[in-house]
């Protein structure tokens, strides 16, 4: 039987906040594609998926997650950036995405992804 469910990919290095939000959204009724702690994972996990949604942290390992966030925008995912830092480190072009602070809160979290609709994900 196929997962119709809709797709998210997390991509976050610190495993045990991956794993966090793992749960906090399975128990929302998302499928998470397998989290990822590298941007080099993530690309192989998303072989063939097409998430709606992509929680990217900023930070990962020695690099960022920016050039997987173009490519994920422009192939239609709405991508979230989780960080500690502000919205002042992201590149020109990636500025307007949504940024969640860490830590997260569930409840924020849940109202950006719309857990339905996604309104104003796109907006600061």
């Amino acid at each position: 039987m196929t997962d119709t469910r809709r797709a998210i990919l997390i991509l976050e290095d610190e495993m045990i906040v991956a794993m966090d939000l793992q749960m906090q959204l399975e128990d929302a009724g998302w499928r998470v594609i397998s989290p990822a702690g590298t941007v080099t994972e993530a690309d192989h996990v998303l072989d063939g998926e097409s998430p709606v949604f992509a929680l990217l942290a900023v930070n990962v390992g020695d690099e960022t997650s920016f050039a997987l966030a173009n490519r994920l925008s422009n192939a239609g995912t709405k991508v979230i950036f989780l960080t500690g830092k502000t919205r002042g480190m992201l590149p020109k072009g990636l500025n307007a995405m949504r940024v969640l602070q860490k830590p997260l809160q569930r409840d924020e979290l849940l109202k950006v992804i719309g857990c339905g609709s996604g309104a104003s994900v796109a907006t600061p």
